[in-house]
């Protein structure tokens, strides 16, 4: 297991090449992290959904399936608006979650932070230094230090 916290309601599996498909369509590679990740559980929720930084909860609702889902909700979908159509969208960053209010969770692919998780809030798109927030330097210290209620 990749996490001491459970992943449900994931999509059909995918292969390495459904990932290399990806990469080869938008020009860019998943960090080693994040595609262990998509070949273990693609899409999916899991259990503890909150992660605390500072005073503050960042809520999962689920993880951006590639290939298998609903239209709209894939991560190829989700990159293509956001990354590709969005100017003010950082380029450096890779959505692969997203909570319930519309902000997204991402991965660096930058060379120097490459797989650290980061939450893009959509309320500060136009003043970039509020619209991202580093989360923790890896999606499994991401995904393990995530609780289910307050503590």
């Amino acid at each position: 297991m990749l996490y001491n916290n459970a992943i449900v309601d994931t999509e059909t599996p995918i292969y390495s090449s459904d990932i290399s498909d990806v990469e080869q369509w938008f020009g860019f590679s998943f960090p080693e992290s994040v595609r262990k990740h998509y070949l273990a559980f693609n899409g999916g929720r899991p259990l503890r959904n909150l992660f605390r930084k500072d005073d503050e909860y960042f809520q999962i609702q689920e993880f951006l399936p590639i290939k298998h889902g609903k239209k709209g909700c894939l991560f190829e979908d989700t990159y293509q608006d956001l990354v590709v159509g969005t100017p003010e969208f950082p380029d450096y960053l890779m959505p692969i979650a997203i909570d319930p209010g519309g902000d997204y969770y991402c991965v660096s692919v930058r060379p120097d932070d490459a797989g650290c998780m980061y939450c893009h809030m959509h309320e500060y798109y136009d003043d970039p230094s509020r619209s991202v927030a580093f989360m923790a330097a890896s999606i499994a210290e991401f995904l393990n230090g995530m609780v289910e209620v307050e503590e």
